[in-house]
């Protein structure tokens, strides 16, 4: 089964450089002290979660896979927002999502290592940016607040809530890497709305990119536009894999050897949402993100527990009768 070979820093590495990409879009255009207030809570989450027990039914294999299906069919409009010509969708997103079919159809092991090198050239690139960023803050503007929250950031957030699927058995998800995502997203709230000011970061469709044309390095005016494109694609593709990877491993619960179907049904089913321009609110995004990765497993892991402890009663009073 290729479903749970992903080893535990690997896995850590993949879901920062799948969050890194959506968390620069979003945060961007609100108050740092509510995206690290929402950070805090939404991760806390995420921890409870991927610290459980869950039992694997088939009914609800199935239905968080039909979840991730809807959920990536979402993730493909807002891709677009990582270019600001506006016009990608749903070419560029299709390309995504079928290059990350092609590296989680040959197992999590594969597409981890995949995601692992992409987390170091991301590291590298918002290295240059953070390093250039924070010469550019005026400090008065950090004061503003406003409790504003980006809905879709709270969605991005709860990703990590997946890997519960996909650990491997007696190991720990990483969530240190997890965390240096959130701060990831402070820092990119910080930076734009103490260079832009939060009203004009919130008043912006696309903070990040407004931010980065005024950015400059020792007064000289420099242009990191299209490096931070090519660096949120390369997000956005880590993001995409590893959905399909959590949905494969799914397919796989439901019926063994099935992860390789799953990830390519999952894929296309996905596809087909984008190609039809199906519209899907943000507020159904992130009702089915806490409902289905949060509120469900949870659920899941208590009836497991109980219905483990139900047998092991069956089992002792077999034992006793017995005696």
């Amino acid at each position: 089964m290729r479903s749970r070979n992903v080893e535990s820093k690997q896995l850590g590495a993949w879901l920062f450089a799948g969050m890194s990409a959506p968390l620069a879009l979003f945060a961007g255009g609100m108050a740092w002290q509510t995206v690290a207030l929402a950070t805090a809570i939404c991760l806390t989450v995420c921890y409870l979660v991927v610290q459980a027990d869950v039992f694997p039914a088939k009914w609800l294999c199935a239905t968080e896979l039909t979840w991730l299906v809807v959920a990536l069919a979402a993730f493909g409009r807002w891709i677009s927002g990582s270019w600001p010509s506006g016009s990608v969708y749903p070419a560029v997103p299709l390309t995504l999502l079928l290059l990350g079919a092609i590296s989680a159809g040959r197992g999590t092991e594969a597409a981890g290592r995949t995601g692992s090198v992409i987390f170091w050239l991301l590291a590298l690139v918002y290295s240059v940016v953070v390093a250039a960023g924070l010469g550019n803050i005026e400090v008065k503007e950090l004061a503003a607040y406003d409790s504003g929250l980006e809905l879709r950031l709270v969605s991005v957030l709860l990703l990590p809530s997946l890997a519960v699927w996909l650990k491997r058995e007696g190991r720990s998800v990483p969530l240190g890497s997890v965390a240096g995502a959130g701060v990831w997203a402070v820092l990119v709230s910080v930076m734009v709305t103490g260079g832009l000011s939060l009203q004009v970061a919130m008043d912006t469709e696309l903070p990040l990119y407004q931010w980065l044309e005024g950015l400059n390095v020792l007064g000289v005016l420099q242009r990191f536009e299209s490096l931070v494109s090519a660096a949120l694609t390369m997000g956005w593709f880590s993001a995409v894999s590893f959905i399909l990877s959590v949905a494969g491993t799914l397919a796989d619960q439901i019926k063994e050897g099935s992860y390789g179907k799953g990830v390519w049904c999952a894929g296309a089913a996905a596809g087909i949402v984008m190609i039809q321009n199906v519209s899907i609110t943000t507020e159904i995004v992130v009702f089915g993100a806490v409902f289905m990765w949060v509120i469900v497993p949870l659920l899941a892991a208590v009836w497991g527990r109980n219905k483990k402890l139900k047998f092991m009663k069956i089992m002792l009073d077999k034992l006793s009768s017995w005696c």
